[in-house]
């Protein structure tokens, strides 16, 4: 029987470069991908910029076989109820920094200490506690601190991109929320779409005009 691994969608709404879709596909796992909405994290222009982003990657995931579940509430209370539903094998997600999200990976790691619950790193070139200066300490000075960090990045294998990965996705029938009840889309954003591009095929379109047309002059034009 195929092994069972929840995934827990978090900043990480992509589907390259992506730690937690490659170490399923490496292990064996079915995956079952859940972006679990705490409605009281987000302002309502983020709320707005997140449905858009959750549409592309749930069409994202499909391409490869994959469908993302979406519940709403706290993180803890719906794992508890996938745990009950599921037997699960893993718990996997990508880190975030803000405290809350802290305490809720060190709560999944105490409660679900019998199966495998991993986080990767997911949005940073390097963990914080990855850059710290000779003496074990975090840096206070920026010239110090900014040639590590340029040692560290050159040399180290984790910044280089992952190749898009394809792993087994879980067939369930699971309860799925739509993400128009969530009614994350007021009616003045109706002009953002002019202004505002979301998705991964936009971010990377950003990023190739910035290198294209302002890293160049840096120095100068900062």
């Amino acid at each position: 029987m195929a092994k069972l691994a929840l995934y827990l969608l978090g900043q990480d709404l992509r589907i390259v470069d992506n730690h937690v879709l490659s170490y399923a596909a490496e292990q064996g796992y079915e995956l079952l991908p859940v972006f679990i909405y705490d409605e009281a994290k987000y302002g309502a222009a983020q709320k707005w910029w997140l449905y858009n982003s959750l549409q592309k990657l749930q069409s994202e995931y499909a391409k490869i076989g994959g469908a993302i579940i979406f519940r709403k509430g706290n993180v803890i209370d719906v794992v508890a109820e996938l745990s009950k539903q599921l037997k699960l094998d893993a718990i996997l997600w990508h880190r975030q920094y803000d405290k809350k999200s802290i305490t809720i990976g060190k709560k999944l790691k105490q409660q679900y200490a019998d199966i495998e619950t991993i986080s990767f790193i997911g949005n940073l070139l390097l963990e914080p506690w990855q850059v710290k200066n000779g003496k074990g300490e975090f840096f206070k000075v920026f010239t110090p601190f900014w040639k590590h960090i340029q040692q560290k990045i050159f040399n180290e294998d984790n910044i280089n991109p992952l190749r898009a990965a394809k792993p087994k996705f879980a067939q369930l029938t699971l309860e799925s929320a739509k993400l128009e009840s969530w009614q994350m889309t007021p009616n003045w954003s109706a002009k953002f779409a002019q202004y505002w591009q979301v998705g991964t095929a936009a971010g990377w379109l950003c990023l190739e005009k910035f290198a294209a047309n302002k890293l160049a002059g840096y120095n100068e034009a900062r």
